[in-house]
């Protein structure tokens, strides 16, 4: 499949959008980019199965217009032989909590997986392709006069068709430029879904360390 192509662009777009529709604001805002190389092991069926390395890219808005959610574009890829997509989230979320060293993000994503197949046994196999809504929560601590966070974020769906959850821990290390700061990140994510489509509870599982960095505006 066509990752990394796709996800860039989908974040050179949205970063243009995003440059347009916030240019004549006066109240305070951001873009961050990030990228993720994910090194995953699968299971199908708590059977362990191939490794595939998944990118990850995300585009993030954050401004302080009360009430108006923020805004996040993540892209994530899987392609094995078992299981595959494209899937898209779209993230919008507030921040009831921002500290200097505390911050908790709550909101929901619509998720629409493309160009997907899941192959339960030899005989009853397919694609997933949906847009699935999920719950979203981010909570992230700071460690007091320094620029490392520990962070953590999840996403948790159950429709009629699939039950995910898409859990990422880890640590961010920030380093504040003139105009920008960049950022160093790493840590342990995990897909996990049950396709309900397939049969008796058939079970697919992405997980494995990631690193990647990160530009914010």
């Amino acid at each position: 499949m066509k990752y990394w192509s796709t996800g860039s662009a989908l974040l050179v777009t949205l970063t243009l959008c995003s440059f347009n529709s916030f240019a004549e604001q006066q109240k305070s805002w951001s873009v961050e980019l990030a990228a993720d190389a994910i090194w995953a092991s699968t299971k199908i069926n708590d059977v362990r199965d191939e490794d595939d390395t998944l990118p990850s890219f995300y585009a993030d808005i954050e401004h302080d217009i009360a009430y108006v959610p923020n805004f996040r574009l993540r892209y994530t890829g899987i392609d094995t032989a078992k299981l595959q997509h494209d899937k898209t989230d779209f993230t919008f979320y507030w921040r009831p909590l921002r500290t200097e060293n505390l911050l908790f993000d709550a909101g929901f994503t619509l998720s629409n997986y493309a160009n997907s197949y899941f192959e339960y046994n030899t005989h009853i196999n397919g694609d997933f392709d949906d847009t699935v809504f999920s719950w979203f929560a981010a909570m992230g601590i700071r460690v007091p006069s320094t620029n490392l966070h520990v962070i953590s974020e999840f996403d948790f769906a159950d429709t009629t068709s699939m039950k995910s959850t898409d859990l990422t821990v880890g640590a961010h290390y920030d380093i504040p430029l003139d105009k920008v700061s960049l950022g160093l990140r790493g840590g342990y994510r995990v897909l996990d879904y049950v396709l309900k489509d397939f049969g008796d509870k058939p079970y697919g599982f992405a997980h494995g360390w990631y690193a990647g960095a990160s530009i914010k505006f």
